[in-house]
């Protein structure tokens, strides 16, 4: 039965192959304005840590004073230097990672590999276990290492390939900035989408090429190349800004229960009221945060508002093309008519009408389906092209072919019930006069 009426949906279907084609198309491009732009909002609002995103609290204090603040993040969006350094010294957390974004001047020591500047992080050496950095080689540095800011440094996959070429690099030397640092390992960078742990340079900000430790960065006076923001002079010297009330380090920490968050919030608390009355602190008492990476995501506007109208745009562009589509088809299905009213005149049972038109409509879904992948594909290769930032967020995945395959059929019954059904309730006397 079901081949019979895939045969005769088919044959039906190059009956009035101009038609057929304007319905295959409008769907394919409702498809492909809707799948290219909710793409970009499902990747950016994926959990980027799933099963450690309720436990990373990212910190926020208000160090800030009472005017010449930016008033769209309220408390502060980064911390002060010295109030991150109170928190990594005395906070009740074993785990913490403060960290800020610079960059070298790498000097490889093979001829044929040209010198670069590369964007690293300065961290703690708990930053791999917190973000999930798997080390392929060696290891992070020791606590030791991390008091005294030996000159030590981890570089990426990539970094290490470009450099040195796929063999083992640990006990070798990077020469960056004027300084020869020893590569203790090698990392991969995670497969996510979302920089989620700087979101205030981008969120889909380049992978780290590599981690060292924060007191050596410090020490070294290597100045952020991230966001930062001041409300008074922060001098002219690195030692000034350190101690000025400028922001300027992302400090994450991790808790693993709701007792040890409770700590934590009473130790900024205190910090601040003492602050307070050191007088610094100056707007409220308590004005102190620990985020989770959702609340974090969210209080940053990682998916913008202009991302979500796209979407919404998408959606509405599609029911426009599926009102198009309803309307193609049911003046197809009146067409062809006459064929339909000899078979009801000859004993053939309505449901089995109304059938045969429904499988020629979810037929014109499966192609407008494939098209669809066709244009959608084009649609994320153009965001990419235009805009180098999306070019690991606006990707074909099969999550995405599976959404649209499902939405194309969606979409194609809701357009063919109608006209179906229209074309199952006509007599026979008035289609075969009509036609």
């Amino acid at each position: 039965m079901y081949s019979y009426l895939l045969k005769t949906a088919w044959r039906e279907i190059l009956r009035f192959p101009g038609v057929s084609a304007l319905i295959v198309i409008a769907i394919a491009l409702g498809l492909a304005a809707t799948m290219s732009s909710a793409t970009i909002v499902w990747q950016l609002g994926a959990d980027p840590i799933p099963g450690k995103s309720d436990k990373l609290h990212y910190v926020m204090m208000d160090a800030w004073d009472s005017e010449g603040y930016n008033t769209v993040f309220d408390p502060p969006e980064q911390l002060t230097f010295k109030d991150s350094m109170a928190a990594w010294e005395k906070a009740p957390a074993a785990k913490q990672a403060p960290m800020y974004k610079i960059s070298l001047a790498v000097q490889p020591d093979r001829l044929d590999v040209a010198p670069a500047m590369h964007v690293g992080r300065a961290t703690s050496r708990h930053f791999f276990e917190l973000f999930e950095y798997p080390i392929l080689e060696g290891s992070s540095w020791s606590a030791e290492e991390e008091r005294e800011g030996a000159l030590v440094v981890l570089i990426s996959d990539k970094l290490r390939d470009a450099l040195f070429g796929k063999g083992p690099v640990v006990g070798k030397e990077l020469s960056g900035s004027g300084q020869r640092y020893r590569i203790l390992g090698v990392y991969a960078a995670p497969k996510r989408l979302v920089n989620f742990h700087d979101v205030t340079n981008g969120p889909i900000e380049r992978k780290e090429a590599f981690v060292m430790p924060m007191r050596t960065a410090t020490r070294l006076e290597l100045r952020t190349n991230g966001n930062t923001n001041c409300w008074s002079n922060s001098g002219d010297t690195f030692s000034s800004l350190m101690q000025s009330d400028c922001i300027w380090v992302q400090h994450w920490v991790l808790l693993n229960s709701a007792a040890e968050k409770a700590s934590f919030q009473n130790w900024m608390d205190g910090y601040a009221a003492q602050q307070k009355q050191a007088g610094r602190f100056p707007r409220t008492a308590n004005n102190n945060r620990l985020l989770t990476v959702p609340e974090h995501l969210e209080m940053q506007g990682v998916i913008s508002n202009d991302a979500r109208l796209a979407a919404l745009i998408g959606w509405g562009f599609l029911l426009v093309s599926v009102v198009n589509a309803t309307c193609l088809l049911l003046a197809k299905f009146l067409r062809g008519s006459r064929t339909s009213a000899i078979h009801i005149a000859l004993g053939a049972a309505r449901k089995k009408i109304f059938s045969l038109h429904l499988f020629q409509a979810l037929i014109l879904g499966l192609l407008a389906a494939g098209l669809g992948v066709v244009l959608t594909a084009l649609s994320l290769w153009v965001m990419r092209t235009v805009s180098t930032s999306l070019d690991g967020v606006a990707r074909m995945d099969g999550f995405v072919m599976g959404m649209l395959l499902l939405t194309s059929l969606i979409a194609t019954l809701i357009a063919g019930v109608i006209p179906a059904w229209r074309v199952s309730r006509l007599s026979p006397a008035q289609s075969l006069r009509t036609n």
